[in-house]
């Protein structure tokens, strides 16, 4: 429930410049019916050797040393990935952070299921708007069992994109 996430806690530490946060979802670290898409050691290579990944028009990673762990690049419009839902499991939900890099105009990421891997259902779009480096993190409902889930890309300005998760059962 949403009053246990304001619990009294210790004071974080003084950000400096040689800290480095990152976003954590309670779900990710406690949900046993989650599926971590995690492709940071390697970006877009081992995001392609993932099974059930199908990517299409994505860039040169970002260097892991500043940007990890967001280093897929999204620079075009219509840059997209695929997950093949193997198992056809129930998703209630997909989460991903994506980090902008290449200035501040509003991008978008889109969120569509298929039943055949050809015709999608468009769930709401995800504006990506902010400044240079601001992070920004999405949960979006699809409470389906899709065959297919795909997040394309609009550009306004570049994205890096970080590993995503796929909840359901």
């Amino acid at each position: 429930k949403p009053d246990d996430l304001f619990m009294e806690a210790e004071k974080a530490p003084m950000p400096t410049g040689d800290m480095t946060f990152y976003a954590v979802f309670a779900t990710e670290t406690t949900s046993e019916n989650a599926k971590l898409v995690d492709f940071t050691s390697g970006g877009k290579s081992v995001l392609a050797e993932i099974e059930g990944i199908t990517t299409s028009g994505l860039g040169s990673d970002y260097s892991a040393d500043s940007h990890a762990p967001y280093i897929v690049k999204f620079d075009g419009t219509n840059d997209y990935i695929i997950w093949e839902n193997i198992n056809s499991n129930f998703v209630d939900s997909v989460t991903f952070g994506v980090k902008m890099v290449g200035g501040s105009k509003t991008s978008k990421m889109t969120v569509l299921t298929s039943a055949d891997g050809t015709t999608y259902t468009e769930k709401p779009a995800c504006v990506i708007s902010g400044n240079q480096n601001d992070i920004l993190s999405f949960n979006v409902p699809i409470a389906a069992t899709p065959a297919f889930i795909k997040l394309n890309f609009t550009k306004g300005s570049n994205g890096g994109f970080g590993n995503f998760v796929i909840y359901g059962t």
